[in-house]
Formats: structure tokens, sequence, C-alpha cells
């Protein structure tokens, strides 16, 4: 359990640098279990109290001790309070980093599954409304002379793709400057041009080229 508390220890064998990293509630009791069997003694180098995830810590220390790996939970490295006591600092501090990684990745996700379920429903506008607007019309009329989506519009102007189609239907009518002006500059017209001109003369803003007479 996250709540777990107990003891991060070090037992080490005596003559050695050899040290075992564990945990346990009574680490004494511990010592005297991995004895049996060892013909050399042991002694207990450091523990160190936690009051949570006491096993989560354990992991991390063994994590960053794992270039002097010998085998099972045994490390060969020298081992003192004072570094166990800075590993399992490190290993908090890791740890709640992770943690709030993990917070940060799931709101990220849901904020792209609420955006992606939006799209889905703005599919569904793609098609003409009675109740669309002439500025709606205008916007979707050249976007789609320009070959671009209405994802890709979004992406440009860093307006949500729903907001776009709410736009072109005519479910918003009221825009912000700013958001006219960050369709105008994709769309590459001018926001009067959006504003004014009619089908009759949609493409005025960019009149064409005259003709080269032959000499």
């Amino acid at each position: 359990m996250a709540s777990q508390a107990g003891y991060i220890y070090a037992i080490g064998a005596v003559g050695t640098s050899y040290v075992k990293i564990g945990s346990a509630r009574n680490v004494e009791k511990r010592r005297k279990q991995l004895q049996t069997g060892q013909h050399l003694r042991l002694q207990t180098v450091a523990s160190v109290s936690v009051e949570r995830d006491l096993y989560a810590i354990e992991r991390q220390v063994q994590t960053f001790l794992a270039e002097h790996l010998q085998g099972g939970e045994w490390f060969d490295t020298p081992m003192d309070v004072h570094r166990l006591t800075t590993l399992i600092a490190n290993a908090v501090q890791w740890l709640e980093a992770e943690r709030v990684r993990k917070v940060r990745e799931t709101e990220e996700r849901r904020r792209k599954a609420f955006e992606a379920a939006q799209s889905r429903k703005a599919v569904l506008s793609e098609e003409p409304l009675e109740h669309q607007t002439q500025l709606g019309i205008r916007i979707r009329r050249r976007r789609r002379d320009l070959d671009m989506t209405q994802a890709q519009l979004a992406e440009l102007t860093g307006i949500p793709q729903f907001h776009i189609s709410a736009i072109e239907t005519g479910r918003i009518s009221d825009i912000k400057t700013d958001t006219l002006w960050r369709l105008a500059k994709a769309l590459q017209v001018t926001t009067d041009s959006l504003l004014e001109r009619d089908e009759t003369n949609e493409h005025e803003d960019m009149p064409a080229l005259p003709e080269l007479m032959e000499v």
C-alpha cells in the first residue's frame, strides 16, 4: 500500500563492501534471518525510518544503485547512514515528481479525449445548415478553396476545431475580433473581406494579375 511505513536498511557483510539494501518493519529480525546460512558475519550498517511508500522507496534506492548490483538485493558499494539518508531523500523526490507527471498526463489525456469528442461532433456539422451566417459561409468556402480541413485551420489558428465548426454553421455568430483576425490570417484574406464581401466578389481581395502582352 502507498501508506506502508517501516525502515529502509543497509545490512553489510563484515570485512567487505557488500551491503544488502531492503525494507523491513523490524531490521534486527531481518538481519538475523539473513545471517542464517551466511559464513560472513552480518551487521546493520544503517537504517532509516520512512512513513509511507516503503516498498516504492526501496525499489527506487535500488535503482539508483543499479550499477553496483551483484545479485538479488546485494550491492558492492560503500554505505553509511548519511549516504542511505541521501538516497532515500532523492527517491522520495523522484517519486513525487512521478506522481505530478502522471497527474498531468491524466489531465492531458482527458483534455484530448474531450476535444476529440467535440471534434467528432463537429464532423456532423460539415453539411450546410439553414441558419448559417454569411460570415460562416465565407469562412467555410474560403477554407475549402485552400483545400484545408477544419482540423488544419484549427492548428493554424489555435482555435478549437469544434469552435470553428460552430462559426461556419452559424451556431456562433458573435465572433471576437482576435478570433476573426486569426481566421483571416490563416485563410490569407483580410478581416474586411470576411465581414463585407458577398458571394459574387469572394476573391476581390486577391485580384488577378493582368495578362502580359507579347511584344
